[in-house]
Formats: C-alpha cells, sequence, structure tokens
C-alpha cells in the first residue's frame, strides 16, 4: 500500500484559502497556517472581520506572518502565469507583482 499523494492532492496544500488559485509571490498565513494569498489578503479591510482567517476565523498578525518556505515552492513550480479569469474574457499573461 503506498502512502503517496497524487499531485493534484498535494498541489491543494498550496491554495488560497479565499480565491482557492495557487498564487507565486508573498504567501501569508494566519496562525493556524492557513494560506491566503497577498492580492486576497490586501482586499481584507479592518471592517472584514477584524482581519480573520476565513478558514478558523482566527486574527491574523499584523504585521502578517509570511511562508516564505511555501513561497519558495510555489516559485519553483511550472505554473501558467495567465489570469485564473481566462474563461470570463481576461486576456492578462505575465507576472502579477501585486
Amino acid at each position: 500500500m503506498s502512502s503517496e499523494l497524487p499531485a493534484h492532492e498535494l498541489l491543494k496544500h498550496l491554495e488560497c484559502c479565499v480565491c482557492l488559485e495557487i498564487r507565486k509571490g508573498v504567501l501569508h498565513t494566519c496562525p493556524n497556517d492557513h494560506l491566503i494569498c497577498a492580492r486576497c489578503h490586501g482586499n481584507l479591510t479592518p471592517r472584514d472581520l477584524l482581519r480573520e482567517c476565513p478558514t478558523c476565523r482566527t486574527s491574523y498578525a499584523l504585521p502578517p506572518k509570511r511562508n516564505q518556505i511555501l513561497e519558495r515552492m510555489v516559485a519553483d513550480l511550472d505554473l501558467d502565469d495567465d489570469c485564473p479569469n481566462t474563461e470570463a474574457g481576461c486576456d492578462f499573461r505575465g507576472k502579477d507583482d501585486r
């Protein structure tokens, strides 16, 4: 019996808990290590549940904690840099440096 997970199951652990995308760049984590990409974290306002993690409702640290190990892992993945909204008509290609 193999204990290996299929690659798509492993990649799910790198998804942002808000947009469910795997984003290159800064990845923040709550105290319980749930990932949120910089774009989604930047869209949170102080009124948005006092900057609580959408998964566990634990408050984010200020400044938010980064997970630089996962940032490097995601940077090493061969991911498309196309916009995740291509099916809706977005034609962005390239790096998202936000």
